[in-house]
């Protein structure tokens, strides 16, 4: 029984793709560029990665630093953040709740001086941070595909 032109279906149910007398192939099923962007045997890298280092306001004598801009074809973004001093670094994919005189969003508390890491973020939204001790660095590496041409 014929299902549609250059396939058919046996008595089984299986579909076979009849070649037989359909030598223009091209002509009745045009070809579509695929790009593989996933495939768990090999990975293909992120096109672009920006990389900078941003100087965090604290609350109440600043605006919420942009870390992160928004991006639509976001692989993934890596942050390293360096406290001077004990303290919160309060981020929020909006800047309103950030301006708040107690922040709302999620929150990276250092109890020490040092270095620490975020998880990574692989969603298209940007980012906000402000901080509750003055000298709060966020360094962000921010990884995504380019656009797929045709």
């Amino acid at each position: 029984m014929t299902i549609q032109q250059g396939w058919t279906e046996d008595e089984s149910g299986q579909n076979d793709y009849e070649t037989e007398g359909n030598e223009e192939i091209g002509a009745n099923f045009p070809v579509v560029p695929v790009r593989i962007v996933f495939d768990e045997n090999q990975r293909l890298a992120p096109s672009f990665c920006s990389h900078m280092t941003w100087q965090i306001a604290q609350t109440g004598q600043g605006v919420p630093t942009q870390i992160l801009p928004r991006q639509e074809r976001r692989f993934k973004a890596k942050f390293l953040v360096n406290f001077t001093a004990a303290g919160t670094l309060y981020l929020n994919n909006r800047q309103g709740p950030l301006g708040n005189p107690t922040p709302q969003g999620s929150e990276l508390v250092a109890a020490v001086v040092g270095n620490f890491t975020l998880p990574d973020y692989d969603a298209m939204q940007p980012m906000y941070a402000i901080a509750s001790v003055a000298g709060v660095t966020v360094s962000v590496w921010d990884e995504a595909f380019g656009a797929v041409s045709a």
